[in-house]
């Protein structure tokens, strides 16, 4: 456990003497169960943004079975996004202009709070960040707030999460 926090945070692995630096952009994880004890809690909380996801209804499962069996097969497909790519748009989020919506975000937060999230004060810049690469990805588009429907997404708890 304490490996991997390692890994999110520092983005080193270590084994014994040896030490290697990860290149890590991104991580994702899937989980069939939310964690309910404090040593997951805190691997929980690395991951920003959560979905639940049902099962298929029992008539869809054949569906499912034939179209990943042939994903399985298939090759694998290539990237037009290269690791260069993803860090120089990761750089022009911090070009964003957020200071003018510092108070509101604020107050949002401290609402999501209220209903019963536990949003940590790291999780807090992390979705503030998020929001810059929203902003950065809709322009001009973007509508006055429509990067704080990120908030939608960093539910701890799937009872608080609403339609």
């Amino acid at each position: 456990m304490n490996n991997l926090l390692t890994v999110l945070n520092e983005r080193v692995y270590r084994r014994g003497v040896e030490v290697h630096q990860l290149p890590l952009l991104s991580l994702f994880a899937a989980s069939n169960h939310l964690p309910d004890d404090d040593a997951l809690r805190a691997l929980f909380d690395r991951f920003l943004l959560r979905s639940h996801v049902d099962n298929l209804n029992r008539d869809q499962l054949p569906r499912l079975l034939s179209a990943g069996w042939e994903l399985e097969r298939a090759a694998p497909l290539e990237s037009s996004v290269s690791a260069a790519d993803l860090r120089a748009l990761a750089q022009q989020v911090f070009e964003v202009e957020l200071t003018g919506i510092a108070e509101r975000y604020a107050e949002v937060v401290s609402k999501v709070r209220d209903l019963g999230v536990a949003l940590s004060d790291r999780r807090a810049v992390k979705v503030l960040k998020l929001g810059g690469g929203i902003s950065l990805a809709l322009r001009p588009v973007e509508g006055p707030g429509l990067g704080l429907l990120v908030f939608r997404y960093v539910w701890t708890v799937r009872s608080r999460l609403r339609p």
